[in-house]
């Protein structure tokens, strides 16, 4: 983790780093590797490290071990070396969280058409907000999204949009993840509106020192309301409101 608190990069630009024993030639432990790997690689690396047969692993692991990257430097110094890993086209990751009103996903790919390596951000379904598109061998800082200005784009920056994102929906459906994930937090939520009592959750919801009790002290009663709205709702992926009242203005 670099320290940016971009919200993508919380679960997609952290870095490895592997140190072996005294034993381990030094060269390999000043090895630095551009490949692009997930955080699902880490599992087999470990089990690979630790000695533990193949027959005694879970079958289906997704990822795979990253040791061959570790120990094998050949073709290393542009960062392709010869490997299972370095054969894997790109790299996916996502994210779900209580602090962000929608999941996002993303991909990482490095593009034959020029050689450098693209960063493309997806949020909830794809449809409530543009997407996010770097270019992270030129802007390694993530400074420019070159899918901002959707008048603006290049016929180069439209390809990459339309190939990224029919690779990152080869893996994973997103939009119904989504979903899933807005259904999923609305019934929770009612569970535990259950355990809590039905006269005494909204005291607890607002309980002093809890991080959101400053702003919902702004308004508590349009506070509560947007929560009952959007517990009376049928469950849907929504973007972050712009507004600070409730109900909003029209």
């Amino acid at each position: 983790w670099d320290g940016r608190e971009h919200i993508q990069h919380k679960g997609g630009n952290s870095r490895f780093i592997h140190c072996g024993d005294a034993s381990d030639d030094a060269r390999r432990c000043s090895n630095v590797i551009t490949t692009p790997t997930q955080l699902i690689d880490l599992f087999p690396t470990m089990m690979d490290l630790a000695g533990v047969p193949h027959k005694e692993r879970p079958a289906g692991l997704d990822g795979h071990s990253l040791v061959p990257l570790l120990f094998d430097s050949s073709g290393s110094s542009d960062g392709q070396p010869n490997t299972a890993v370095a054969t894997r086209h790109f790299v996916v990751s996502q994210f779900h969280g209580c602090n962000i009103a929608m999941s996002w996903f993303l991909i990482v790919q490095t593009m034959p058409e020029d050689g450098c390596t693209y960063k493309l951000i997806q949020w909830g379904s794809g449809r409530e907000v543009p997407p996010m598109l770097f270019n992270l061998t030129a802007d390694r800082d993530e400074f420019h999204n070159l899918a901002w200005a959707t008048q603006q784009r290049t016929v180069l920056v439209n390809d990459l949009l339309y190939k990224l994102d029919a690779n990152l929906r080869s893996v994973v459906d997103y939009g119904q993840v989504a979903q899933d994930v807005a259904e999923y937090g609305q019934a929770m939520f009612r569970w535990w509106i259950s355990q809590q009592g039905p006269n005494t959750w909204w005291a607890q919801l607002n309980a002093s020192g809890l991080r959101w009790d400053k702003s919902w002290n702004r308004d508590p009663d349009g506070a509560l309301a947007a929560v009952g709205e959007w517990l009376n709702s049928p469950a849907k992926v929504q973007p972050c409101r712009s507004e600070m009242v409730w109900p909003a203005p029209h």
